[in-house]
């Protein structure tokens, strides 16, 4: 492999991320043409470690994931983006696969990346997290992120898989877990109270018990120890907060249209 850069331009938006982006940009940096990043006024040391990777830096107000990731995309030059979270690195097998994609012109227009997933520093191969595969390398034509909590991009064209992968560290410890999840939680019942979505009691306690079962014992949860019924746990409890979320914000519409 030689020393040049691909024509790619890498996109990363931030908010208080000093103890992962070094990692994220240390990951793409010797071989992709530009870095584009986008922070939300972090009050850490995000920018004075972003500074060292890329002078193409934006800030701006946060509005939500696809807002923030959408702008990140209108400031990149090149045909081809990388999207990565900042609580993600590519490894060196798929920087040497996207050469190799990138030697030929890429025969397709968007490519769905195995990711890895850790938890409390522990890769995890089962349970409702896995299989893991997201579109993050595309073309940049037409392309844009929806959705609030899990948002995705939509592009449209051919689309392919490279099976080599890039790691997710999500969490680092049990407080950035529970800050998550009570602001994901919020914005995903926010996101289906808004669609009309109605609360039903009885989806809020098996909904949240479905989930264990599918994570821990379905998809073998069990089998990654601890942290893989941590993880169903938080699964269920994930789909039960949502649905108790959901319920007082129609209990409070009720009491406002009084």
């Amino acid at each position: 492999m030689t020393n040049k850069k691909l024509k790619i331009s890498v996109c990363v938006i931030t908010y208080n991320e000093e103890k992962n982006i070094q990692k994220c940009l240390e990951s793409v940096i010797d071989w992709v043409d530009e870095i584009v990043v986008v922070d939300a006024y972090s009050t850490d040391n995000t920018l004075k470690i972003v500074e060292k990777y890329t002078s193409k830096i934006y800030q701006s107000k946060w509005e939500g994931f696809s807002q923030q990731k959408n702008f990140c995309l209108s400031k990149a030059q090149h045909k081809w983006i990388l999207f990565l979270d900042a609580d993600e690195y590519v490894t060196k097998e798929l920087k040497k696969r996207t050469f190799e994609i990138f030697e030929r012109e890429p025969d397709c227009d968007f490519y769905k990346i195995q990711r890895k997933e850790h938890f409390m520093n522990k890769w995890i191969r089962y349970g409702a997290w896995n299989p893991s595969w997201h579109i993050r390398l595309f073309k940049k034509e037409n392309a844009y992120f929806t959705g609030e909590v899990h948002e995705y991009p939509v592009v449209k064209g051919k689309g392919g898989y490279i099976d080599e992968f890039f790691y997710h560290q999500s969490f680092q410890n049990l407080e950035d877990l529970l800050d998550k999840f009570n602001s994901y939680t919020t914005l995903d019942a926010q996101k289906k109270f808004n669609l009309g979505v109605k609360h039903k009691k009885y989806y809020m306690f098996f909904s949240g018990m479905a989930m264990f079962f599918k994570s821990y014992i379905v998809k073998k949860g069990y089998r990654d120890g601890l942290e893989g019924l941590l993880l169903a746990i938080i699964e269920g409890m994930y789909f039960l907060i949502r649905q108790a979320k959901l319920y007082y914000l129609w209990q409070k519409n009720k009491n406002l249209e009084r």
